[in-house]
């Protein structure tokens, strides 16, 4: 059941039932049906331009200055990592936190803001990990005052339990590119200014996932117009495309989920490894590859990432098609290739105390054999020779410790067909990048001794069963 009430000063809200999954599904516990509700305001911005925030209960931290800054996400596109703010003196925020709710009626309440952003918002059942309810939230399109948003999730008398809920951040840093336009629109930062509960709610610390899993990629891996439809226009695309952005629809979290894992992704739509897409018109994607971006704290700051805050178990690595795509012949060489291949999986060598170094994934491929009649620049398997040449050469002259396996995705229809599985702008939706999920799931667990969770254990945590909260 879904209703919406008119606006009443400037506060939507919204009254969302989510309904049981169908009969040939495993009976889920009653809690799938726990209704929510999602009120959304803007608040008036703060004299310092940040909003005060009494309390983090996240972090365990009570703050009662007014000038704290916000902590930050990591704006690297859909990456998952979180920036605390300096005055914080801490290096990461969670993004997981939980929420005890007693049985009198209450909720929590986020306040957060990001232009030209959207985050996801999943509450879980803590215990047997079923969807509760999973909700987008839309940030405006240009806010200059960075208003901060108000989102206060309730829950009606008579609900007990204990839910675990979780922010992931779905749209890449510069949804205009990296090019021209950064000259004019700041990076989509996403703001997160705290967390507080009311009523018959407390909240707690959720534990997250132990397995780590980094993505390195371009659009494929950002989960680029997984949300839009074959039909979406090149110009909502192009100045709206953020809104079809979700890399909580791309194949990675969807690894994340069969595997229990925590996922990072490192991925810019038109980002190659030796040059971008369309290389010649520099002004669009900007100079950096992600050569120079992957290791980043913040996409659109220099400063380097320590990797050892957060080391994954697999590396999955899915680079080369935009260097040669949509280049007009001017393609690189096949040494100048090779070597820079070879260069970043030097770069990759991440070594745990003790044990072998973490395996690396690489990966090409992915399309569909529709691809070419749409756009004939445009072949996701053209550069898969020229990966899989690199990657052997590479691995040729690696000790046992190091692992690295090249893993050929077919563009044949086997995997993507290029019906029903497209978005928009000729990139997979959920299903597509689903498909690809599957093709990928036995390499990671071979390399990683991980098996899969049972998708009957939670079904719709499986399925795409989200609302979309405008905050604009």
């Amino acid at each position: 059941m879904f209703t919406k009430r008119s606006p009443t000063s400037g506060t939507s809200e919204q009254q969302v039932t989510v309904n049981s999954p169908s009969a040939s599904q495993s009976t889920p516990p009653p809690l799938h049906n726990v209704p929510l509700r999602v009120s959304s305001r803007v608040d008036a911005p703060a004299e310092t331009g940040h909003c005060a925030c009494p309390k983090l209960p996240l972090l365990g931290l009570a703050i009662s200055r007014p000038d704290v800054p916000p902590a930050k996400i990591d704006v690297r596109g859909p990456l998952g990592r979180l920036r605390a703010a300096r005055a914080l003196r801490l290096a990461l925020l969670k993004r997981h936190f939980g929420v005890s709710v007693g049985g009198g009626g209450g909720g929590f309440t986020i306040r957060w803001h990001g232009a030209r952003s959207r985050i996801n918002l999943t509450v879980t059942h803590a215990e047997t990990d079923a969807l509760v309810r999973s909700a987008v939230l839309e940030g405006p399109w240009f806010d200059p005052l960075e208003r901060p948003r108000v989102e206060r999730l309730g829950f009606e008398r008579g609900v007990r339990g204990r839910f675990a809920v979780r922010l992931r951040k779905l749209t890449q840093a510069t949804p205009l590119s990296m090019g021209l336009a950064t000259k004019f629109f700041a990076p989509s930062v996403l703001s997160v200014y705290g967390v507080s509960a009311h009523g018959d709610v407390q909240l707690f610390s959720a534990a997250a996932p132990t397995r780590q899993i980094q993505l390195i990629g371009a659009s494929d891996t950002a989960g680029y117009c997984v949300d839009g439809t074959p039909h979406t226009s090149s110009l909502a695309d192009t100045l709206l495309g953020y809104h079809f952005s979700d890399c909580d629809g791309a194949y990675g979290a969807d690894l994340g989920r069969r595997f229990a894992a925590h996922v990072s992704v490192q991925a810019l739509a038109g980002a190659g490894l030796t040059q971008n897409a369309n290389a010649a018109r520099v002004w669009e994607e900007g100079p950096l590859t992600m050569a120079d971006l992957f290791n980043r704290t913040l996409q659109t700051e220099s400063a380097a990432w320590n990797v050892t805050t957060r080391l994954p178990h697999i590396i999955i690595l899915s680079l080369g098609g935009n260097d040669y795509n949509h280049q007009q012949g001017r393609v690189p060489s096949n040494a100048s290739f090779e070597a820079a291949y070879v260069q970043l999986l030097r770069r990759l060598d991440y070594a745990r105390a003790r044990a072998a170094s973490v395996p690396v994934l690489s990966v090409c491929g992915m399309g569909d054999p529709t691809e070419a009649a749409r756009d004939p620049d445009n072949n996701r398997c053209r550069p898969c020779p020229h990966v899989e040449q690199a990657v052997r050469a590479f691995a040729a002259g690696q000790p046992p410790r190091r692992r690295i396996e090249y893993l050929f995705i077919p563009c044949d229809g086997s995997v993507v067909s290029g019906a029903a599985d497209l978005g928009c702008a000729g990139h997979k939706n959920w299903r597509g990048q689903r498909r690809v999920a599957d093709f990928i799931a036995p390499a990671v667990a071979r390399l990683t001794g991980w098996s899969t969770r049972d998708p009957s254990r939670s079904p719709l945590l499986f399925e795409r069963t989200r609302t979309i909260v405008d905050a604009r």
